[in-house]
């Protein structure tokens, strides 16, 4: 099982990374095969919106994000970080998640398909500092419809609030989610 890890932290060993690290932890132990990629240490420009992705069904700005674009195609299995700053996704991940629309095709109705390969499982650790795990519901939601949208067939998410705070309890469920990857 091949498994592609995303921080979309800035921070290098924030609440996001210890989340992301122990899942990587469970799917190794389990035998899978684990690529991690960091954003905000990447040359990732944002989307230009000049919409040459829906003729050549790949975007081609050739950057960083071909890699994140590769480890994609090749993983079964995508776990995005999405740690909540200010009501919002962090920029370094807006700007990857805004390069994912090259994965979506256009027909002459302007009904969008999707050039993903089928099958592939998407999960989304979402990290934030209140308490109140009902305060980005809706967010969370739209996330969810996002990740889908880009083609992913199964979208889990894991919530992690108050996560100012340590939560072994978390460390151990996202050690676990890990060893669920790899079956």
């Amino acid at each position: 099982m091949k498994i592609l890890t995303i921080n979309g932290s800035p921070r290098k060993d924030g609440c996001c990374a210890k989340l992301l690290k122990k899942i990587a932890e469970g799917a190794r132990e389990k035998g899978g095969e684990v690529v991690n990629f960091q954003p905000n240490k990447m040359k990732i420009m944002g989307c230009q919106a000049c919409m040459i992705c829906k003729k050549e069904k790949r975007c081609v700005i050739n950057d960083e994000m071909v890699k994140i674009y590769n480890a994609v195609d090749e993983s079964d299995v995508i776990v995005v970080g999405v740690p909540i700053y200010f009501h919002e996704m962090s920029s370094q991940l807006k700007t990857v998640v805004d390069r994912f629309y090259s994965y979506m095709n256009m027909d002459a109705n302007f009904d969008f398909t999707t050039t993903m390969k089928k099958g592939k499982k998407c999960v989304l650790v979402v990290p934030y500092g209140n308490h109140d795990k009902t305060v980005y519901k809706e967010y969370i939601k739209s996330l969810e419809d996002r990740f889908k949208f880009f083609g992913f067939d199964d979208v889990e998410i894991f919530v992690a609030s108050d996560s100012m705070s340590e939560h072994t309890e978390y460390l151990e469920k996202c050690y676990n989610i890990g060893l669920s990857l790899s079956k």
